[in-house]
Parts: structure tokens; sequence; C-alpha cells
């Protein structure tokens, strides 16, 4: 007589949907930056099995990933970064350090004050946008959507003459 032992029914993983707000602020950008790192690496736990964020994950039959992200100015940058983190799976937002430490360091950015009245005292139109979007087309490509939906609300100001 052989017996059967009954597999015990597996519990449903559980999705923790983390929600995330960054604010503006040159001077807090890298460690927004560490943030949106950090925030993405949990919700990548399961393509590194091998990595913290799966171990404790994993414990609690768990995944994670942002899925509410609102921001504003350099916080609003970092965010839309992480969104794009959250819905490519190949996106290395480890490049973005790159973007604050290069082209956002404020010596850079700065203006020069014998031009008139600047309406601000940072190049972000005619020097900053363009790196920006460097950045982001080099966090996107390749694109490889992944069908996680995100929220992803940003503010702004533009100035109109």
């Amino acid at each position: 007589m052989t017996s059967a032992t009954a597999t015990p029914a597996r519990a449903p993983v559980e999705e923790i949907r983390l929600a995330t707000v960054l604010n503006g602020g040159v001077s807090l950008v890298v460690l927004m930056d560490g943030v949106v790192h950090e925030l993405n690496r949990r919700a990548e736990s399961e393509s590194e099995p091998d990595g913290a964020y799966a171990a404790a994950l994993g414990a609690v039959e768990s995944t994670a990933r942002a899925g509410v992200i609102a921001g504003t100015s350099a916080g609003g940058i970092n965010d839309a970064a992480l969104a794009l983190g959250q819905v490519n799976g190949t996106a290395q937002l480890t490049r973005l350090l790159g973007l604050w430490v290069e082209q956002g360091n404020i010596d850079v950015l700065l203006r020069e004050f014998s031009r008139g009245q600047p309406t601000s005292l940072l190049q972000g139109d005619e020097f900053f946008l363009e790196q920006l979007d460097v950045a982001m087309t080099a966090l996107s490509s390749p694109f490889e959507p992944d069908c996680r939906p995100v929220d992803l609300t940003l503010a702004t100001t533009h100035y109109a003459q």
C-alpha cells in the first residue's frame, strides 16, 4: 500500500505596493537618487534571487514595487526615472547618478550673471534639459515593457515670457 502525501496549498503571493513622493531640491538630489535606486532594487528582487530584498520578501511570500510615484523638480526627475525602472525591466537606474554628479553640478548649471536679468539662476532649458533627454533615453534603451501599472504624477512650474 502506498500513501500519497498531500502537498500543502501554497498561499498566493501578496504584492506590496509602495508609494513615494520626492520633493525638489538640488542639494538633496543625489540622496534622492539613492532612494530611487533602492526602491527599484526592491522591486527587482524577483530578478535578483540571491539579493537581500529577495530573501526578505520570499520569507513573507510577497513581492514589492513602487506603484504610486509623485515628485517635483529634481525629485520629479528621479521619480520619472523610478517609474521608468518599474515598467522597463532593462533600465539601469545607476546611470542616473552620473547625470546628477556631472551635468547636475551647480558650477556647471549656474548662469553667468553678466548676461542681463535671467529668469532663473540655473541653465535649465538651454543646458540641463538636453542632458536630461540624453540620460532618460539611455535609461529606456533597450525598452522591454513590463505589464505592471504605475501611477506617476509630476508637478512643475513654467515661466512664460
